[in-house]
């Protein structure tokens, strides 16, 4: 559980000024007089990706789209007309179209959380700050409006609230009693030595299948049920396949070095994950093909190995974890916890809300 000033070092640390990009359109070449900034801009979504804030004046208005945007501040108080107000409608809508974050292994460019959980609504909204100016306002949902795009209006709002009975706030239990979490520890680096350690078994065979007829795969090699007009053939273990897996290293953005180096902290080199005993080396490829089928070429063989990768890159993403349970327990006090809420939810949208 990541403490709050925790959050807020890494707030500060994230925003820092060396972490901005100032656009502005006074320079004659503008952003392509840079092609540094040129390609941060362009690469925004990328985890290693130091860049925050962008600030501009125009220069970013048309053919740049960026997916992780979920604030844009306008700043400036000048009076803004209808057809001004469509271009930053413009600006807002390319944000607002985009979620392309992974959640439970799945990357969707869709809302999925509308009616669910509000903390994974946040996830799905984009902010549009601005000052209180009425006609500005007034102007910008007219734009929005044609873009058929719903916008909350915080300026009307319910509020709703869940209160603990006095009679439990008066109780002995609610003013003395503690409830109880496990206290973290990190995982040191040097644990992170293997592919066991993220639940991939170097020992045993690993299958894969390549029946055109089903993409059912069982990694593991455990009891399964054979089909009578299928087979199972052993292809190479992966050090003596190098040339493979690079190929299929390639195509893949996860094994490059420095993304892999995220999760494995004690990897050297890619050879050593390709070829070391404890990583790739010794696992034994097998791939289910359909029975008397001719050998699998070469674009096949490079199949198989991607598609043991992707389980591969699976195992290590679920299974690398920084921090740990212990046995020592932490009371927290109930009062601390159960306490009177209160949830604003606006009356009104610009349009019916989008289903």
């Amino acid at each position: 559980m990541q403490s709050r000033g925790t959050a807020i070092v890494e707030l500060k640390r994230d925003f820092q000024a060396m972490n901005t990009i100032n656009v502005n359109d006074s320079a004659k070449e503008g952003i392509l007089g840079d092609l540094n900034d040129l390609h941060n801009l362009n690469t925004l979504e990328s985890s290693d990706n130091p860049f925050r804030v962008i600030f501009a004046v125009a220069k970013l208005s048309e053919g740049w789209d960026v997916l992780n945007l979920y604030d844009i501040v306008r700043i400036g108080e000048q009076s803004t007309t209808l057809n001004q107000t469509n271009s930053e409608a413009q600006l807002i809508g390319r944000g607002a179209r985009y979620n392309p974050f992974v959640y439970q292994g799945e990357n969707s460019y869709t809302r999925r959380f509308d009616n669910q959980n509000p903390k994974y609504q946040l996830l799905e909204s984009l902010y549009y700050h601005t000052i209180n100016d009425p006609k500005y306002l007034d102007n910008l949902k007219k734009s929005l409006d044609k873009m058929d795009l719903p916008v909350e209006d915080d300026s009307d709002f319910d509020v709703f609230e869940t209160n603990v009975k006095p009679s439990f706030k008066h109780s002995k239990v609610y003013q003395q009693g503690n409830l109880y979490y496990n206290e973290v520890e990190p995982v040191p680096d040097k644990e992170f030595n293997c592919l066991d350690r993220y639940g991939v078994n170097t020992t045993t065979m690993a299958e894969v299948n390549l029946v055109e007829s089903t993409w059912e795969t069982n990694y593991n090699a455990v009891a399964i049920e054979k089909d009578p007009l299928t087979e199972t053939r052993f292809l190479f273990k992966f050090r003596d396949a190098v040339i493979l897996v690079k190929k299929a290293f390639s195509r893949n953005k996860f094994y490059r070095f420095n993304s892999l180096k995220q999760y494995i902290p004690t990897l050297n080199s890619l050879n050593e994950f390709m070829t070391a005993d404890n990583w790739l080396g010794n696992i034994r490829l097998y791939a289910r093909v359909s029975n008397g089928s001719p050998a699998l070429n070469r674009k096949q063989q490079l199949k198989a190995v991607e598609q043991y990768l992707t389980f591969v890159q699976k195992q290590i993403i679920n299974n690398y974890q920084r921090q740990r349970g212990t046995k020592r327990f932490i009371p927290v006090p109930i009062k601390s916890l159960i306490r009177d809420y209160q949830k604003k939810v606006a009356k009104h949208f610009n349009k019916p809300r989008l289903q």
